[in-house]
C-alpha cells in the first residue's frame, strides 16, 4: 500500500509508485507487434516477398516520449537531490546509449529520435510552450518554404531520380550520419545547462 505524504503546497502524493519516464510503454510495444501480426495472419498470403505493417515505428515514438519525459518530468526532481545536471545529463545520454544498441540493433535511427526527444524536453523545460511553439513554427516554415520552392523550379523529379541513382550507402549510411551531426547531443547540452528546477 502506497504512503501518503504531504508537501507544502497542500498536494497528495502517492510515495513509492511508478512513475518514472517510459513507465508502462511496454505493454504499448508488445501491443503494436501483437496487432500487427495479427492483421498477417488474418490476410494470409498477400503474393509479396516482403510484407510491412508500419507497427515497428511505435518504437521511435517510445523514444521521443521517453525522453521528453525524462527531462520534464525527472529532471526537476533530479535537481531537487542535489545531482548536477552535468551528471543528469551525462546519465540520461547512457541510458539512451543502452537503449539504441538494444533497439537499434535493428533500427539505428532510434538514435535520432532519442535524441530528437531530448533536446525537445530540454528545450520545454528551458523555455516552456514558447520554446516548443517557435521551434515548430521555424520548422513548419523552413519546410514550407523549401516545398514551395522546389515546386516552384519543378526540382521533384530531380530529386526523385537523385535518391534513386545514388548509391545505397549515401541514404542508409551518410544521410543519417548527417542527421545525427545536427542532432548532436551537445545542443540538448547547451540549453539544459542553463535550465532550472
Amino acid at each position: 500500500m502506497a504512503r501518503q505524504s504531504r508537501t507544502g503546497d497542500g498536494a497528495d502524493h502517492a510515495v513509492g509508485r511508478r512513475t518514472g519516464p517510459g513507465g508502462g510503454r511496454g505493454p504499448v510495444l508488445v501491443g503494436s507487434f501483437t496487432i500487427g501480426a495479427a492483421i498477417f495472419a488474418m490476410v494470409g498470403d498477400t503474393g509479396s516477398d516482403i510484407n510491412f505493417s508500419g507497427g515497428v515505428f511505435s518504437l521511435f515514438g517510445f523514444a521521443l516520449a521517453f525522453y521528453l519525459q525524462a527531462m520534464t518530468q525527472t529532471f526537476p526532481f533530479a535537481l531537487g537531490t542535489s545531482v548536477t545536471r552535468r551528471d543528469y545529463f551525462a546519465a540520461t545520454l547512457l541510458v539512451a546509449a543502452v537503449q539504441v544498441l538494444v533497439f537499434g540493433i535493428l533500427l539505428y535511427g532510434l538514435s535520432l529520435t532519442a535524441a530528437s526527444g531530448l533536446f525537445l524536453g530540454a528545450l520545454h523545460h528551458r523555455w516552456r510552450v514558447v520554446g516548443l511553439f517557435t521551434l515548430g513554427v521555424g520548422t513548419l516554415l523552413a519546410a514550407g518554404g523549401a516545398a514551395f520552392v522546389i515546386t516552384w523550379q519543378k526540382w521533384w523529379p530531380d530529386i526523385g531520380h537523385w535518391f534513386a541513382d545514388a548509391p545505397r550507402s549515401v541514404p542508409m549510411v551518410w544521410l543519417p550520419a548527417l542527421a545525427a551531426a545536427a542532432g548532436h547531443p551537445r545542443r540538448g547540452w547547451t540549453v539544459v545547462r542553463r535550465a532550472t528546477a
